[in-house]
């Protein structure tokens, strides 16, 4: 089982390194101020995930940004319904691309800021913010996937979301 895994993994990883060459989106810093329209990646197999992207959504809607939130689930279909866009893993290719619209949509929006909430790795979401349109890309600290955001944060081992977002937060703000 985790042979299959890694050889998907490779796989991923080496469709991603073509479709890289092949893109010429120009990134460039962008003021947390200045920025209008914010894209939101985040995990949402975990459940504990689920609240802190929420309130995260709502609180830069409250401060009249334009927020759109697109979440990763593992399961085939959410147990609840909800009020945001969503891939699951029936949305992926056997390699862990994503194949669904909103996927493709989010993508080839040019949001002024991208902001990954994963806190742990997700291939799909990776993906998206590698080939993303968006102006400035910004996630966790990945060495050897530096192609993937523009400013990388280093959580030194933690995992708690609320924690990752007082860190973008804090350092988008120390952006001038």
């Amino acid at each position: 089982m985790v042979f299959f895994k890694n050889l998907r993994t490779r796989a991923h990883q080496f469709i991603l390194s073509r479709k890289l060459k092949e893109v010429r989106n120009q990134h460039q810093t962008v003021r947390y101020d200045n920025a209008s329209s914010i894209g939101l990646l985040f995990d949402g197999t975990k459940p504990e995930n689920m609240e802190p992207a929420k309130k995260y959504y709502q609180f830069l809607r409250s401060i009249n940004k334009k927020a759109h939130l697109l979440c990763y689930i593992e399961k085939e279909r959410p147990g609840e319904s909800l009020p945001f866009d969503y891939l699951t893993k029936k949305n992926l290719n056997w390699c862990f691309i994503p194949e669904h619209s909103k996927a493709t949509e989010f993508t080839g929006s040019r949001f002024d800021l991208l902001i990954n909430l994963c806190t742990e790795e997700c291939l799909p979401l990776e993906y998206i913010s590698a080939l993303s349109n968006s102006v400035y890309r910004v996630g966790r600290f990945i060495p050897e996937k530096p192609f993937c955001h523009d400013l990388m944060i280093d959580l030194n081992g933690k995992t708690d979301m609320n924690y990752f977002v007082g860190q973008v937060e804090q350092y988008l703000r120390m952006i001038k």
